[in-house]
């Protein structure tokens, strides 16, 4: 399988780096694949090591959907960072991440995170493109949750591949 570099950019300027496995490309969209390496909680889901990170990127979307599976592809959760300025190329897939985040849980339930983390100094016109986005992600979550199992099922081999 071939390697591909998530790069995430915080607002704080904090860089996070992940090596991940590229699943899928093409011109607009990318799917990646990490695999969890430690215990992590988020808001009441735990993961552990050997849970999947399948993660969806769109030039066109004002989001990065991290979709939470267990080895056998079953579903944990959703976890959609609110984002922008996403660059995909075959090595590399770069975004900013905007802070704001929203897990939505087995049951179809959602929580808002990390909404108190936005910096004071963020731009009114920024602070207007989180709120649509996040507006957004919630009136369309039911196809973005059905897009997201179509394509781990269309691509389930590489996804239980250690």
């Amino acid at each position: 399988m071939k390697k591909c570099l998530e790069k995430k950019f915080k607002l704080s300027g904090k860089v996070d780096e992940f090596l991940c496995e590229l699943i899928d490309i093409n011109d607009t969209e990318a799917l990646l694949k990490y695999r969890i390496e430690k215990n992590i909680a988020v808001a009441g889901i735990l993961l552990s090591p050997g849970d999947i990170t399948a993660a969806f990127y769109s030039y066109d979307k004002p989001f990065v959907l991290y979709r939470w599976l267990s080895p056998d592809c079953s579903f944990i959760a959703d976890y959609i960072n609110i984002a922008d300025r996403v660059k995909i190329e075959p090595n590399i897939i770069q975004w900013r991440d905007l802070e704001l985040d929203i897990l939505f849980y087995p049951d179809g339930t959602y929580e808002i995170l990390d909404e108190d983390e936005l910096p004071q100094d963020i731009s009114c016109q920024l602070i207007k493109y989180i709120q649509k986005a996040k507006r957004c992600v919630l009136d369309n979550y039911i196809k973005i949750s059905e897009r997201a199992e179509k394509a781990v099922g269309k691509f389930s081999v590489e996804f239980r591949e250690a």
